[in-house]
């Protein structure tokens, strides 16, 4: 019986190889690289995958992710990139690979650099292993918190700030590598900027959406979605007097259109002609999500309205960061968290105290001053 299965999982291994060649998968010496997340794990991912290959002197790796596309978008720019692929391919390309390691808020080994590797006598191998080893090292203090994620992140976040460190550089710091900055060259497309009228500059960008796979009941919108643009954006456009267009941005399933806002482009625009829209924006407000890592690596600011997520972990320092000013920062108490208030709020405390008037006031003063 043994003999057999054996046999059997030869054959199996040998079509998923054949799979694999057909859809460009051979044999190679660079790395694969699991990912798993939202477009701002990919973009914090991008500059890890950046840096690391800058620091060991050069390499090649390919993406495995949800959405291929989107991580083309992403990677497309960072050096050594060769190409994205569907997650499930992973499991059996790793093989292929010198080394597979799995990528959200922490690294996980699923290969490491065997036999193959070694006889290659490449210094930047070995570079790697001492890397791999001392992350593995220097994150024994959050084994816990990393076998359960993502349902201990909070305890991540907190301890990444005691370490004077945030979600953008604390893979950097976890693997002692150092971080080489905000800025990436994602694929945007600006041509929708001309379709609507719109001048590089001359507008901001808003956006009230979030994770579509944090979706609350019917009717209810996720905790981490400020409710008060459209009184921040009425205060705005009255200080702005024409100066400034403000353009709504994010999908249909999430988001929620804002009154006063000059264009809406709620699921009318590609996720591609929404970066397009960040690279040229002033400035862009938001709720704590992906679009505002993506506007960082186009190197815009942003305003950003913080409420169960931790404004020490995932907020930049160069944007305008509000703090809850009641409750806040719950983000995995509890697994529902984002759908449903852990305190039991019907609206969350930690953004319905915030009064749209000082935002915008704040905002605008911001603004006024850059």
């Amino acid at each position: 019986m043994a003999v057999f299965k054996a046999i059997e999982k030869k054959l199996r291994h040998a079509y998923k190889r054949r799979k694999l060649a057909s859809s460009g998968i051979v044999e190679n010496d660079g790395g694969a690289i699991l990912v798993t997340g939202g477009l701002g794990d990919l973009i914090v991912i991008a500059r890890f995958m950046r840096d690391l290959l800058e620091h060991l002197g050069g390499g090649s790796f390919s993406i495995f992710y949800s959405s291929p596309t989107v991580a083309d978008m992403v990677f497309r720019s960072v050096p050594g990139f060769s190409g994205a692929y569907p997650s499930h391919f992973f499991k059996y390309a790793k093989d292929v690979y010198l080394y597979g390691l799995k990528i959200n808020q922490f690294i996980y080994v699923e290969k490491w650099p065997g036999h193959r590797a070694m006889t290659l006598a490449d210094p930047k191998i070995y570079e790697l292993v001492r890397i791999l080893e001392a992350y593995e090292k220097k994150m024994e203090p959050l084994h816990v918190v990393r076998m359960h994620h993502p349902f201990l992140d909070g305890t991540l976040g907190r301890y990444a700030a005691i370490k004077g460190r945030s979600r953008n550089d604390f893979l950097h710091y976890a693997a002692g590598i150092p971080y080489g900055g905000d800025t990436l060259s994602l694929s945007g497309d600006g041509t929708i900027l001309a379709r609507h009228g719109l001048v590089s500059g001359r507008y901001i960008t808003i956006h009230n959406g979030y994770d579509e796979a944090m979706q609350g009941p019917p009717g209810q919108r996720a905790t981490k979605a400020y409710p008060g643009w459209g009184d921040v954006v009425s205060y705005l456009l009255e200080k702005f007097g024409g100066d400034l267009k403000v353009v709504q941005i994010g999908t249909e399933k999430t988001s929620a259109p804002i009154a006063g806002v000059d264009v809406n482009l709620i699921g009318k625009t590609s996720l591609k002609q929404a970066l397009g829209l960040l690279e040229n924006t002033a400035f862009h407000l938001d709720n704590e999500g992906g679009f505002v890592h993506a506007a960082a690596a186009f190197g815009k600011k942003s305003c950003v309205v913080f409420g169960p997520t931790s404004v020490d972990f995932f907020g930049y320092r160069s944007n305008l960061n509000f703090s809850p000013l009641q409750c806040g920062d719950c983000w995995w108490s509890e697994k529902t968290w984002m759908m449903a208030c852990p305190r039991g709020d019907t609206l969350p405390a930690c953004m319905s105290a915030y009064d749209p008037r000082v935002l915008a006031e704040e905002i605008y003063r911001w603004w006024a001053a850059m």
